[in-house]
């Protein structure tokens, strides 16, 4: 022993406990690995890194398709209104207390040079990376 140091108390080897000690009072080996998987910031970070970029492939892999808008509006009015420009005397003129519109809007990418097959490449790689875009 060395001058200045305190004394190292005696340990006694796992082995010699019995697992089926009612002395045994701990987690076994499995229970810790399992406690520290579920803890583990850095793997819960991981998890939700991988979940982003699985959405972003998705989101990616929609840009080929074509894109429909719908919208519509209806308005009432308390007093007719005429439709279309003022005719002259004699021609008919059309009125209405309410109108109703419905615009359908289609939008289809016909070319755009690689770039949204490369983006869905891109996705489904970087992740691997560790890289987000």
């Amino acid at each position: 022993m060395h001058e200045g140091f305190a004394p190292v108390p005696e340990v006694p080897p796992l082995a010699s406990v019995p697992c089926d000690s009612p002395e045994k009072d701990g987690l076994t080996l499995e229970e810790c690995i399992s406690l520290a998987l579920k803890n583990s910031p850095d793997l819960l970070a991981a998890e939700a890194d991988a979940w982003a970029a699985h959405a972003e492939k998705r989101v990616k892999g929609t840009a080929c398709w074509p894109n429909i808008h719908v919208t519509g509006s209806y308005f009432r009015f308390q007093d007719t209104q005429r439709l279309g420009v003022p005719s002259p005397p004699g021609q008919p003129q059309y009125f209405t207390d309410s109108l109703a519109a419905a615009d359908i809007a289609v939008r289809i990418p016909l070319y755009a040079g690689g770039r949204i097959r490369n983006e869905f490449r891109a996705g489904e790689l970087l992740p691997g990376l560790g890289i987000t875009f």
